[in-house]
């Protein structure tokens, strides 16, 4: 049995999260995914603010169908592994939970890491580095079909040629590149046509029995059309029936406020906000901490982000400092998301930037009357301490 760095992940990371003394179960998500397995719905882009899940998921998936684990004990008393055998569908999903269990070759990529790697390499880019070391894992398993020269879009035709063999493929934050890399649009391009070529185009889509990308950002678009719209997108927009695999629900929050004594009624007031199809959803990153450390703070952490909440707060497009100031009153503001190109540099509206705080987790979406507002005590904070040093809002926070 193979075990990679990228080819057939271990289940090491699963295991210590479900050891850990928080965990809520999330894996109900593999249900989910197995119904869209050698499916013509097989590719799934699910996005969502940071410390919202993301890699929580990737980890499960990669323990759930590596061929380099034998996860079954992990499972066994989680609640993917409870079914109503006298349903149709739930037996059906069963029979596909048992029978995919580590049964594939599961191709395992954390973009962050790969754009830490080449950080101050000047003889590769992401992208190279992407194939040449998902490449030479592969040869350790397939040999005979890795031939020299070859992309990895071609290795896994090959492989898939002379071997039947299918590939899952998850990507962890996909759009790192686009958010630590953000000018370099040669790159940028070079990637999305990596992208495309994985999971889309001549003959591409057979070696993928699955594909599941996760990030902050909508996948990027290029003019009018997306070079991956095969994919199907779970957003903070636009979540539909992915929403109780975004975060917390509200239901998890009260639980582990019983268990663990906290004031579910503080709780709600510093990070809930976030309503997806009349769902109340919480940043777990936020939840965990208020638990661990018997504190309601901001548990917001800094990041690239962070830093450009205040440059996207203070462009000069006609109505956006208003709107800001509105929020930060409690009050909520008219916005079309849907133009948002799904960068962090290509602004040319209020409407865009907001849709872009929506997307960073800055901003609550109301989907029913297309407005944006500040969410919660905490995301509050976050505003007040972004706008301290600027003069244009000197004013509102001598208000605040």
């Amino acid at each position: 049995m193979y075990t990679g760095t990228y080819l057939n992940p271990n289940n090491i990371s699963f295991k210590e999260k479900i050891n850990s003394r928080i965990y809520v179960d999330k894996t109900d998500l593999i249900k989910f995914c197995n119904e869209r397995v050698c499916t013509a719905n097989k590719f799934v882009c699910s996005t969502r603010p940071r410390r919202f899940g993301k890699s929580m998921a990737i980890d499960m998936l990669a323990a759930y169908y590596s061929k380099g684990c034998d996860s079954k004990e992990l499972f066994d008393d989680l609640n993917v592994s409870k079914y109503n055998t006298e349903k149709k569908l739930e037996l059906k999903l069963n029979k596909k939970f048992t029978e995919y269990m580590n049964s594939f070759d599961v191709i395992r990529i954390d973009m962050q890491d790969v754009m830490a790697s080449v950080a101050n390499n000047t003889s590769i880019d992401a992208v190279e580095w992407i194939q040449q070391e998902v490449i030479i894992e592969l040869k350790e398993v397939y040999e005979d079909c890795v031939k020299e020269g070859y992309e990895l879009n071609s290795v896994l035709k090959n492989i898939f040629k002379i071997k039947k063999k299918q590939f899952i493929i998850l990507i962890d934050e996909w759009d790192a590149l686009f958010r630590l890399d953000k000018d370099n649009v040669t790159l940028q391009k070079k990637y999305i046509t990596f992208l495309r070529s994985l999971f889309k185009g001549s003959n591409a889509e057979e070696f993928v029995a699955f594909a599941y990308i996760t990030g902050i950002l909508p996948i990027k678009k290029y003019g009018t059309e997306s070079d991956l719209n095969n994919f199907e997108e779970f957003t903070m927009v636009s979540p539909a029936n992915m929403v109780d695999y975004i975060g917390f629900t509200e239901d998890e929050v009260k639980e582990l406020c019983e268990e663990y004594d906290m004031s579910f009624d503080e709780m709600q007031k510093w990070y809930d906000g976030y309503t997806l199809k009349n769902k109340h959803v919480y940043s777990p990153n936020s939840v965990c901490n208020a638990i661990e450390n018997r504190r309601y703070k901001d548990y917001w952490v800094s990041t690239e982000t962070y830093e450009s909440l205040k440059l996207y707060i203070s462009l000069n497009f006609e109505g956006l400092k208003d709107d800001i100031i509105t929020m930060l009153a409690c009050g909520k503001a008219k916005a079309d998301v849907g133009l948002f190109t799904n960068d962090l540099v290509s602004f040319g509206s209020k409407d865009e930037v907001l849709a872009c705080l929506v997307h960073l987790g800055y901003l609550a979406y109301d989907a029913k009357t297309e407005e944006v507002f500040i969410p919660n005590k905490e995301i509050r904070t976050v505003f007040e301490r972004a706008i301290k040093t600027s003069k244009e809002f000197s004013p509102v926070m001598k208000i605040l």
